[in-house]
């Protein structure tokens, strides 16, 4: 099995969840690029909120692994599964209380919380985090500096893990 599948290569993307992987961990690679508009938040992303004209309410929150993040003043936010636009409405909401026309900007300084593995014959395998909550297959390759000559690109592999069942799917590159 060794010799048939390693000497000619074979790309193996593991994924989780809707197309990622979860959690993160130090000595990952630079992030896929990907749609971060719609990119929700989970935990160990890290957002910096800047609230305009007032610095005591800006500043970078991770969220925790409760899903929220630890706000002054206003106490645990809830920022899982929410969009940075979905989470600068939540805040600017409650920030009328102690602002009077707040304007907040919420930027995700850290993706941490999505990512996915690229094995087997590329240049670079390993670990991407993903600023999106989903990714191509032609945009994954790209960021593990592509396939080598060994690589089997009629037989790569794409695995979404899931608790009950793991899913594989066989895809031919060529045809992509």
């Amino acid at each position: 099995f060794c010799s048939a599948i390693g000497v000619i290569g074979i790309l193996s993307f593991l994924i989780s969840g809707v197309c990622l992987a979860k959690p993160g961990d130090a000595g990952e690679k630079a992030p896929i690029a990907g749609h971060t508009s719609g990119y929700t938040l989970g935990q160990g992303d890290v957002v910096e909120i800047t609230v305009r004209n007032q610095p005591e309410f800006s500043g970078e929150f991770p969220v925790g692994p409760d899903g929220n993040i630890q706000y002054d003043f206003l106490g645990d936010i809830k920022a899982k599964d929410l969009t940075k636009e979905e989470l600068k409405e939540v805040l600017a909401e409650k920030l009328e209380t102690y602002v009077k026309i707040p304007e907040v900007s919420v930027t995700i300084s850290g993706y941490n919380s999505k990512f996915i593995y690229v094995l087997g014959e590329v240049y670079n395998p390993g670990k991407y985090p993903m600023r999106g909550d989903t990714v191509s297959l032609r945009e994954t390759l790209v960021s593990a500096g592509l396939p080598t000559p060994a690589a089997a690109l009629r037989r790569v592999h794409v695995i979404k893990p899931d608790m009950t069942k793991p899913v594989f799917k066989k895809i031919d590159i060529y045809k992509l």
